[in-house]
């Protein structure tokens, strides 16, 4: 059976799938982010922070002060001395880069299936 809506009816119907796929997936996002094993005194757990700005767009924020350390991933300096040392967590090795692909890649999946 044939598709009857208009071309607006249509656009509407994929405007609703789309921000229902950028609410789902930020939301997933926000729990892997709360889920992370990085605790020691919960501090960075319970910093994390969601907000809805629009319909399709979110923010999610962590207040820790050492939460931008964390999201760069484990790096290597060194110091004054010239003695190597680590700065960033083991937990968060590669920092924020693989939760961000595979969110990336879960919603890239579900928008191609919008336009099946």
């Amino acid at each position: 059976m044939a598709n009857k809506d208009t071309p607006s009816q249509a656009l509407d119907k994929i405007m609703a799938q789309s921000q229902e796929i950028f609410k789902i997936t930020t939301l997933r996002l926000y729990n892997d982010l709360k889920a992370l094993k990085v605790i020691d005194t919960g501090h960075f757990r319970n910093s994390w922070g969601l907000l809805q700005i629009s319909k399709e767009h979110y923010q999610i924020s962590n207040t820790a002060d050492y939460a931008s350390i964390l999201a760069r991933g484990r790096r290597r300096f060194r110091n004054s001395h010239g003695a190597v040392q680590w700065y960033g967590s083991l937990d968060w090795y590669n920092g924020l880069s693989p939760m961000l692909a595979k969110a990336n890649h879960n919603m890239d999946i579900q928008f191609k299936q919008i336009k099946e």
